[in-house]
């Protein structure tokens, strides 16, 4: 469990470097919702670029494989996360 929890801080780690703060919602300790809103503009075109970097990211440094749901609002992206 210390190895899974120590992944997950770091991950959270990874995600803080796009949003604020106030903008990351730690779901459970391994889900969590980001607001990219304000930000996304920043590090990609578009919410699927960003996915796919940001999913490339996670595996390049964790080598964990993960996936990400998109969506207008976090009910949506969280529907879209379980399809």
């Amino acid at each position: 469990m210390h190895t899974y929890m120590k992944c997950s801080t770091y991950i959270t780690g990874l995600a803080l470097q796009y949003v604020a703060p106030e903008d990351f919602h730690q779901y459970s300790i391994d889900e969590f919702f980001m607001d990219m809103t304000a930000s996304i503009h920043l590090f990609a075109s578009n919410p699927c670029e960003f996915a796919l970097k940001f999913k490339r990211e996670i595996y390049e440094r964790t080598r964990i494989e993960s996936t990400i749901g998109i969506g207008p609002n976090l009910l949506l992206s969280k529907v879209a996360f379980k399809t």
